[in-house]
Order: C-alpha cells, then structure tokens, then sequence
C-alpha cells in the first residue's frame, strides 16, 4: 500500500467517522430541540400560575382587609351597645335607689317604719 492508498484510506475511515457522528448528532439535536419548546412552555406555565398567584394574593389582601373593616365595625358597634347596656343599668340602678330614699321618706312622714 502506497501513500496516496494509506491517505485515502484514512479519508475514508474518517470520512465514515464523521457520517457516524452526524447520525448521532442529528437525534441529539431534535432532542435539543424538544427540551427547549418543553421549556418555553414550562416558562409560559410559571408565568402564568405566578400571575394567578399574584392575583390570588391580591384578592385574598382586599378580602382580608374587608374583615378587618367588618371586624372593626362589629368590635364598635358591641362595645357602644354593651356601653348603653351599663349606661341603662346604672340609669335603673339609680332609679331604684331614688324610689328607695322616696319610699323611705314616706314611709317616715306616714310613720309607718319599716314594711
């Protein structure tokens, strides 16, 4: 085997080498291919529920802010009606403490004493 014999034989030997790794490259690449649409869409997915969230979290704030005002409100209004309660108690109580002293004094004017 001459030169020129032993050079094309190993344009040949590498010539196949390369046609072997173009057909192992080629699978790769529509792989490569695959993994990025799966990622884009991946990326659109996490947009997407990242949007939801935000405006779950929104909604979920404006709710919680609407009960802290039912709360606040329900909390004043108890408290002045509990506030009339004592206020109407204290009224009567002194009511009675006067019909007392009146009972009494008359009571003492008739000279009755104690029934």
């Amino acid at each position: 085997m001459n030169n020129d014999e032993k050079i094309l034989k190993a344009l040949e030997t590498l010539q196949a080498g390369q046609t072997r790794l173009e057909k192992t490259i080629e699978p790769l690449q529509s792989d490569i291919s695959e993994v990025k649409q799966g990622q884009q869409q991946i990326k659109e997915n996490v947009k997407n529920v990242d949007m939801k969230v935000e405006a779950f979290n929104h909604k979920l704030d404006a709710t919680a802010e609407v009960i802290k005002v039912e709360i606040k409100e329900t909390t004043e209004r108890e408290t002045k009606a509990i506030s009339e309660l004592f206020n109407n108690t204290f009224e009567r109580l002194d009511k009675q403490e006067e019909i007392e002293k009146r009972l009494e004094r008359v009571e003492k004017h008739l000279h009755l004493g104690q029934l």
